[in-house]
């Protein structure tokens, strides 16, 4: 092999510091196992919530309630998860070694309890009031559990991965995630089939028993970051940045210069406050998206004469193209930076509820989700991306949790304006206003984010090598926490 050593091509030889001797068998380092159950848990993971998730509004219908009562099976969940991520993500950024035991501690749980959910129909025959009621007081006691782990399970996997290939990790990930989802919504699909109660109760224990094997599949992750380069080291991660680096940038902005890849000026929006910038047209987004949500599934078996299992084949189509489009999303994302795909495939998501308004029919359902599973696997994944990079790794659970909080407090009161504005004006013309809504919100992040949209994936990161500095010299300033707020 030469003098190839630590330069070699290839993520396995540059994170490693020694070669294995001659004969002998190569073992996977820690973190390279860590990656590997991460990759495991996302998989049954992605199958317990698509057995039980899109569902949840079947069974309220099933089970005697109407478009109020889905409306807050969709909103109190999302309330709670959300609001609860800022005190959960305070305490995993100052107790960073309770990271692992935070995501164990409310994923266990939240995904156990589908099993309360499969027997409680038998707990109240006959009331469909109490057992609505009981419905929504066990979502939310889940939502809880699962605001106790993203913010710790988001810190750890900003640890566990770099940027530079990040987005092709969570593509590859996302993939056999959506290929177990993909299963697990189209066979709940025939379940639900099999009539109230008997076929909820089959696909919510069967929610609660791979997510039950998804958290075991969670305990052998590491709690600790990958091994990447510190200052000095040989090591570098895979990289095809052209052009001044992240580290000259650096210097520059300390010197009070500004390079042209980074795009914009003194004063540009996303340079100064990227974070904040993000999180706010992320709220006015998710109001608009979960503006008509809780009126899809009404609108499905009431409008279009639609059948459970053709609402999982539904399901399943959104799924199946979401698996087609992670590998071409994930090397956009790895070339082009979060943002660039943000403004593309949101731009493809606006006119999903366009396409709802046209629909004649459940099978037309099937073929425009084909078009939404598509655009939805790149913002998607972008989301996690983008929202990685302009948050650094000291706060970023905390910054997690108060991003998490906004957006779940718009996607509460999303469906609940948009099930009062139906009454109204019936459930077209919301999802009418929910497609202009996204346009705005669109709209809104592009023109902030223009000056990490225009030097391409060099000028991005540059952009926050910058803003970065900034904020480091306004806290030597005194002048407080700078451009990460």
């Amino acid at each position: 092999m030469g003098r190839r050593g630590a330069g070699q091509t290839g993520l396995s030889r540059r994170v490693d510091d020694t070669r294995p001797a001659a004969g002998r068998r190569r073992r996977a380092s820690p973190w390279r196992r860590s990656l590997g159950w991460s990759t495991l848990e996302g998989t049954l993971g992605a199958a317990s919530d698509n057995l039980a998730l899109p569902y949840v509004g079947l069974f309220v219908l099933a089970a005697g309630g109407g478009p109020p009562e889905v409306s807050l099976a969709a909103a109190v969940p999302a309330l709670v998860a959300n609001l609860l991520q800022v005190p959960f993500g305070w305490v995993a950024d100052r107790r960073p070694a309770l990271r692992k035991a935070l995501w164990l501690a409310g994923s266990l749980p939240s995904r156990l309890l589908w099993a309360a959910l499969a027997v409680l129909p038998w707990w109240w025959p006959g009331h469909p009031q109490g057992l609505i009621r009981w419905f929504l007081i066990l979502l939310a006691l889940r939502a809880a559990c699962v605001a106790a782990a993203t913010p710790a399970w988001t810190s750890l996997l900003a640890d566990l991965t770099h940027r530079r290939w990040r987005g092709a990790y969570l593509a590859w990930r996302n993939v056999l995630a959506n290929l177990t989802a993909l299963a697990g919504t189209v066979a709940a699909g025939y379940l639900a089939e099999l009539g109230y109660p008997r076929g909820y109760a089959w696909l919510f224990g069967a929610a609660a028993l791979t997510g039950l094997l998804a958290s075991l599949a969670a305990v052998p992750v590491q709690g600790q970051p990958g091994p990447w380069p510190g200052p000095g080291s040989r090591l570098r991660p895979p990289s095809r940045q052209t052009g001044p680096s992240v580290a000259g940038a650096d210097r520059a902005a300390r010197a009070g210069a500004v390079h042209p890849a980074a795009g914009g000026g003194p004063g540009a929006p996303a340079l100064q406050r990227p974070f904040t910038w993000f999180a706010a047209t992320s709220v006015l987004w998710n109001f608009a998206v979960n503006l008509p949500v809780p009126l899809f599934p009404v609108h499905f078996t009431r409008q279009l004469h639609g059948t459970p299992a053709q609402w999982g084949l539904a399901n399943g189509a959104t799924i199946l193209t979401t698996i087609l489009g992670q590998r071409a999303w994930g090397r956009r994302l790895d070339r082009q930076g979060g943002a660039a795909v943000l403004a593309v495939s949101g731009a493809a998501c606006s006119l999903v509820p366009v396409l709802w308004a046209l629909a004649p029919g459940p099978w037309w359902v099937v073929a425009l989700n084909l078009y939404a599973g598509y655009a939805w696997a790149g913002y998607n994944l972008a989301v996690l991306h983008h929202l990685l990079e302009v948050t650094p790794r000291e706060g970023r659970a905390s910054r997690v949790g108060m991003f998490n909080m906004g957006v779940g407090v718009a996607s509460a009161a999303g469906p609940l304006v948009g099930t009062w504005l139906a009454g109204y004006t019936g459930m077209v013309p919301v999802m009418l206003v929910s497609a202009a809504l996204r346009a705005a919100a669109l709209g809104l992040f592009v023109w902030g984010a223009r000056g990490l949209l225009w030097g391409g994936r060099a000028g991005f990161y540059n952009a926050l090598a910058l803003a970065r500095a900034g904020g480091r010299a306004a806290k030597r300033a005194g002048g407080g926490p700078g451009c990460w707020i």
